[in-house]
C-alpha cells in the first residue's frame, strides 16, 4: 500500500534538501512508524529537484515555479496518478482544491485527508464557496483539536462533523534528561520554582499576561526564576521597561534566541513551562517542554486543551485572564510535582510522539476505509 505526504507550499527554499528534510523533521518523522505498513513518499516544493531515499522513505523534492500557487498542478497530479496511492495526506486546507483536483486522477478507493495547520476559515465568499464545493472530495481532515474544526463546521465549509479528527500536527526528538545536572550546568536554581517561555514577544504570545501574574506571585513573597527565550522582538521594549520598573531584574532572565538544539537541556532544567498564546495551530514549543517533562501552565486554548488532555497533564488558566494565571502559579507551591511530570510523559508519549501521531493517522484512515464501505 502507497502513502503520499503532500506539501504545496515549500517553507525552506533558501535550503538544500538535506537541509530542509533536517528542518522538516517535526513534521516529517512520524512516518518511521508507518512504514511498516504503507510505502511512504514525501512531496515536497523546494528550490531544486531531487530524490532521497532514506531508512525506507522516499522524498521527493520538486522545484516550484513562480506563481505555482495560483495555477492547478495538473502535471504534479498525473505524476501522483502514476504511484496509484492509497492515501494522500495534503497539507493545509488552504490547497483544498488541489486536494479536490487529485481526485479526478485517483481510485475510487484513495483516501485523500487534509491536514489543518492552524488555518481559520476565509473571510471571502468566494473562498467559502470554492471550500464548500471541494469539500464532498475529501475523506477526513485533521486538526490538532476538534474544537478547532467547530468554526468551520459551523460556518457549513466542512459538512460532517465525522471527517473532524484529532491528532498532533509534529512532534520532537526532545528527550528527558537529569533535571539536576541540567539546573546545576545551566546555572539555575535548586531550590526555587523555575519557569520558561519560549516563543515570540508577540500580542497573541502575551508575554505581558505572565509578566503581570509573575509580578502578583512575587508580591504574596513567593521567589522564582523565569527564563524567557524568543526570536521575535515585538513587544521586547515594553517587556524591558516592565521588568524595570516592577523590580523583577532577579526574577526574570530575557536569554534571547538560541539554536534549537540548546533548548532541549533548558527544558529540562525548568520545573514549568508557561505560554498565555490566544491561537495556536498546535503548540512545537509546549509539545517540546512535555517531552522533557516540564509540566506546562498554559491558557486554555483548543490545541493546548487537547495537548495537556483536558488539564490533566497541566495547569490551563483562562486566556487573558492575569488573575487566573497568578492562580495557577499559586497552585504550583503545593503541587506534587513529580506525579504531574509522571502524567506529562505520560501524555506526551500517548498524544503528542510521533509514534502517537502514526498509530492516529493509521487509526482514521482504518475508519475512513470503514465508512466507505458503508
Amino acid at each position: 500500500m502507497k502513502f503520499i505526504d503532500l506539501s504545496y507550499h515549500g517553507s525552506y527554499y533558501n535550503l538544500s534538501c538535506e537541509e530542509y528534510l533536517k528542518k522538516a523533521e517535526s513534521n516529517v518523522k512520524y512516518a518511521s512508524y508507518l512504514k511498516d505498513k504503507y510505502s511512504i513518499i514525501f512531496i515536497f516544493h523546494s528550490n531544486s529537484n531531487k530524490k532521497i531515499e532514506e531508512k525506507g522513505i522516499t522524498y521527493d523534492f520538486r522545484k516550484k515555479k513562480i506563481n505555482s500557487k495560483v495555477l492547478l498542478p495538473l502535471k504534479l497530479s498525473l505524476i501522483i496518478k502514476k504511484h496509484s496511492p492509497d492515501v494522500i495526506l495534503v497539507h493545509s486546507i488552504l490547497y483544498i482544491h488541489f486536494a479536490a483536483l487529485l481526485r479526478f486522477f485517483m481510485p475510487k478507493k484513495t483516501v485523500i485527508l487534509i491536514q489543518n495547520h492552524g488555518e481559520l476559515p476565509p473571510v471571502s465568499l468566494v473562498k467559502k464557496k470554492l471550500i464548500r464545493y471541494c469539500d464532498k472530495y475529501i475523506d477526513g481532515y485533521l486538526f490538532t483539536s476538534k474544537r478547532m474544526g467547530l468554526p468551520w463546521i459551523n460556518d457549513n465549509l466542512i459538512t460532517a462533523s465525522n471527517k473532524v479528527y484529532e491528532v498532533m500536527e509534529g512532534s520532537t526528538s526532545f528527550l528527558q534528561k537529569n533535571r539536576t545536572i541540567c539546573k546545576e550546568e545551566l546555572g539555575v536554581s535548586l531550590t526555587q520554582p523555575v519557569f520558561i517561555w519560549v516563543g515570540r514577544l508577540n500580542a497573541n504570545k502575551d508575554p505581558m499576561c505572565v509578566l503581570e501574574a509573575l509580578k502578583q506571585f512575587k508580591s504574596f513573597e513567593n521567589n522564582f526564576e523565569f527564563y524567557m527565550f524568543y526570536h521575535t522582538t515585538e513587544l521586547l521594549d515594553m517587556v524591558k521597561a516592565f521588568i524595570v520598573t516592577n523590580d523583577l531584574q532577579e526574577n526574570v532572565f530575557l536569554k534571547g534566541n538560541i539554536k534549537h538544539e540548546a533548548l532541549e537541556q533548558w527544558y529540562n532544567a525548568a520545573d514549568y513551562y508557561i505560554s498565555a498564546s490566544h491561537k495556536e495551530g498546535s503548540g512545537y514549543a509546549l509539545c517540546e517542554a512535555m517531552a522533557c517533562g516540564c509540566v506546562p501552565i498554559v491558557s486554555n486554548i483548543p490545541s493546548f486543551y487537547y495537548m495537556t488532555n483536558e488539564g490533566y497533564a497541566g495547569l490551563l488558566f483562562e486566556k487573558g485572564n492575569i488573575n487566573d494565571l497568578c492562580d495557577k502559579l499559586q497552585e504550583t507551591i503545593n503541587l506534587n510535582k513529580e506525579e504531574l511530570r509522571n502524567r506529562v510523559t505520560n501524555v506526551f508519549k500517548n498524544r503528542l510522539s510521533f509514534e502517537a501521531i502514526a498509530d492516529g493517522i493509521y487509526s482514521i484512515i482504518q475508519n475512513v476505509l470503514s465508512k466507505n464501505k458503508l
